[in-house]
């Protein structure tokens, strides 16, 4: 990404607010070890979001918070966008084709058998285009 694309999304990210999350995406029954500290070096394949059509023709841009409920073989087992709207489904999608390095990138097991880690996804519509990032 380039530099002004980047302080484009950062504020984004600043004006974005993220209202309080959905029952939905109450993964505590699995107990997972939280690892979005982590997420840099467990990552191992990455997916982007597609821009919806939809949401595209009604300039609509914005932050998507997903949270992901990771298993120990580094699959995504869940994945919930913590505020509904155009652009949720999109990054729900792509987040289930994430993948992580097994046990979640530790040397040593992990507390239990699942973590829940947080994906940003930032769609912004810069030149005419629909754009996609992520932080991590």
């Amino acid at each position: 990404m380039t530099g002004p694309f980047i302080a484009l999304l950062s504020l984004i990210g600043m004006a974005c607010a993220s209202p309080p999350e959905t029952t939905a995406c109450d993964f505590s029954s699995f107990k997972p070890v939280s690892i979005s500290e982590f997420i840099p070096k467990a990552v191992v394949k990455k997916v982007l979001p597609e821009y919806p059509d939809a949401a595209f023709k009604r300039r609509q841009q914005g932050r998507v918070t997903v949270k992901v409920l990771i298993k120990l073989d580094g699959t995504v087992e869940k994945a919930c966008a913590t505020v509904r709207g155009p652009l949720a489904a999109s990054a729900e999608k792509a987040a289930k084709q994430w993948l992580f390095k097994r046990n979640f990138g530790f040397d040593q097991p992990r507390y239990g058998e699942y973590a829940e880690a947080r994906l940003v996804f930032l769609f912004v519509i810069r030149n005419g285009r629909g754009e996609v990032g992520t932080v991590l």
